[in-house]
């Protein structure tokens, strides 16, 4: 009975594990795919990482997998609509290396590596979703990108300054720096002879 119940949970486990592949079209925006993978947000890994806004057929796919609570819209005062963002971290759980994120042209190419993808470009992604089974969170895997219309990613230096340019900013009065007002404590015109 034990090498049966044994049995039972291998067959179990590998139920509650399914794997769907999804294709969808959208728009990508702050994409770091290409190259090495970037420390993520919390810095304690690395990962291939992009803001996936999909079209309204992706987004029925989403709900169909019931995955819709993946969505944010923080940017929607922007003109943006709802993204999810997909991320393929460097090594698997079990520690082996994964694979990039593969990325090819329209037609089917492997992109130009010195081609960065800037906001806004028109893509269609490859996902894996995992059900990992009841009460466990599914997983969203980006496996391939075809880009269908390139906004080629430019760099400024100027583009925090840039954002605020468009953003209402609040002018306040600042405090007076310290060195105004050691200028004040101690009159620096005083005769002292320095004999």
């Amino acid at each position: 009975m034990a090498v049966g119940g044994f049995y039972q949970k291998e067959i179990f486990k590998k139920m509650a594990t399914s794997k769907s592949t999804v294709f969808m079209s959208g728009e990508v925006y702050w994409a770091k795919v290409l190259g090495n993978p970037r420390p993520n947000y919390n810095g304690d890994a690395r990962e291939w990482s992009f803001e996936f806004e999909p079209d309204e057929h992706g987004i029925a796919k989403l709900k169909q997998h019931k995955l819709t609570d993946r969505l944010k819209d923080k940017y929607e005062d922007q003109g943006r609509g709802k993204f999810i963002v997909l991320r393929r971290t460097e090594f698997s759980k079990d520690g082996n290396p994964n694979t990039p994120i593969r990325i090819y042209d329209g037609e089917g190419n492997e992109w130009d590596k010195t081609k960065l993808l800037g906001n806004k470009t028109k893509v269609d992604v490859k996902l894996d979703i995992r059900d990992y089974g009841p009460g466990k969170k599914k997983g969203v895997y980006p496996v391939a990108i075809r880009v269908k219309e390139l906004v080629p990613y430019q760099s400024s230096e100027f583009g925090g300054m840039d954002r605020e340019a468009t953003e209402e900013v609040e002018v306040t009065e600042k405090p007076p720096k310290r060195k105004d007002t050691f200028k004040q404590d101690f009159d620096l015109d005083d005769d002292v002879p320095f004999d």
